[in-house]
């Protein structure tokens, strides 16, 4: 059976955001997460990730509600990576794809960074 992870968007403003475009982002996300959550509710294949629980302060705003620090970046990598494990049963993924190289490389980069 698959899974579906559904990423939700942050329901915590940033103060100083660069251009009146990018502000305002947060209530719209609340109403949005709110009716995701609601919506599937019932379903065990449907699973959520929050990224206000991932926001520790104004810090990890990079100048818009909807883009964030490395630290963020890298918490949200690890919760897919908990939700992949969780679904799969094991820490090691066995896929072998472009795309999850690449994207195993940039976890790996991204923790190099922040240690």
């Amino acid at each position: 059976a698959t899974q579906l992870v559904l990423i939700l968007g942050s329901e915590v403003e940033c103060d100083n955001p660069s251009s009146d475009e990018f502000s305002h982002h947060a209530p719209r996300h609340k109403t949005i997460n709110d009716a995701l959550k609601a919506a599937f509710s019932d379903r065990k294949d449907v699973k959520f990730i929050n990224v206000t629980e991932l926001i520790s302060g104004q810090s990890d705003f990079r100048n818009c509600t909807n883009h964030f620090s490395r630290s963020v970046y890298y918490k949200l990598a690890m919760a897919i990576s908990d939700k992949i494990t969780e679904y799969s049963g094991t820490r090691s993924i066995r896929v072998s794809s472009p795309l999850v190289a690449r994207a195993r490389h940039f976890i790996k980069r991204l923790k190099r960074r922040l240690h």
